[in-house]
């Protein structure tokens, strides 16, 4: 008696008379979804632990960024005022410094602002009262 393989796949499987019932039926389902298309994943994968408050601290760490590059332009605009100052040079650093002194102040209170925030972000849950 010949021996007939059936392909599952591109793998060659056992002799089908060698084959049980629930290896026939586990061929029958395999080809069925083969034929069908159906993709084994219709919903989207899980998002990881903690993604959530990352990404968040993400977009926090991005605006804290910017506060410090505007008081890093706002500081060396103000120096190089006070050097032209001590050179004898005309302008007056006053009017640099008064702009620097305020974007410091802006600065450092949403610095203070966004910190209580990541702080609040990273507390463990709180167990309920009982």
């Amino acid at each position: 008696m010949p021996q007939e393989y059936s392909r599952v796949g591109d793998n060659l499987s056992a002799p089908k008379e060698l084959k049980s019932s629930d290896e026939e039926r586990e061929c029958s389902v395999l080809e069925e979804r083969k034929s069908k298309n159906v993709p084994p994943l219709k919903a989207s994968p899980l998002r990881l632990p903690g993604q959530s408050i990352q990404e968040e601290i993400d977009k926090i760490f991005h605006k804290v960024t910017e506060i410090a590059i505007l008081l890093g332009i706002v500081t060396v605009m103000s120096l190089l005022e006070w050097m032209r100052y001590f050179h004898n040079s005309p302008p007056q650093p006053v009017l640099f410094s008064f702009i620097a002194l305020a974007s410091w102040s802006y600065g450092i209170w949403k610095v203070v602002k966004i910190k209580r925030k990541v702080w609040n972000l990273k507390q463990p849950a709180r167990p309920a009262n009982r």
